[in-house]
């Protein structure tokens, strides 16, 4: 008899063992302080391939850092303060799981700048683009 295991393969038991019962898979509703699901991706799905993009910054050539930001829509100008923002949010992210601090303050810095980076500044506010 087959049952499923946690590595999402087929367990086998013999036939004269009894299987364990099915458990409920956790609820999907649960959700934590930033409002982002208990477990799984922190970052909502929008905000993913700039947060990951931020993250790779130091490991891609300045030139195709500043390319792949400017095919961005809108685009990231790589010294621009909001970019800056982000690096600096994710090394502040990095800082307090080394030093096991709070997550949840550093994440939504993180949020906060990808946010702005994401969805411009509405024309006559601070950071808005001419």
């Amino acid at each position: 008899m087959r049952s499923p295991s946690i590595l999402r393969q087929p367990a086998l038991f013999p036939p004269d063992v009894a299987q364990p019962a099915p458990t409920a898979p956790p609820a999907t509703a649960q959700t934590d302080q930033v409002g982002a699901p208990a477990y799984g991706h922190r970052v909502p799905a929008p905000l993913r391939p700039i947060v990951q993009l931020a993250r790779m910054r130091r490991l891609v050539e300045p030139a195709r850092l500043a390319q792949l930001l400017r095919s961005l829509n809108p685009p990231v100008a790589p010294d621009s303060p909001v970019w800056a923002a982000l690096g600096a949010a994710l090394d502040a992210y990095d800082h307090a799981e080394r030093a096991n601090l709070d997550l949840d303050p550093a994440r939504r810095l993180i949020l906060a700048a990808a946010e702005a980076l994401v969805r411009p500044a509405a024309p006559g506010t601070p950071g808005a683009q001419p």
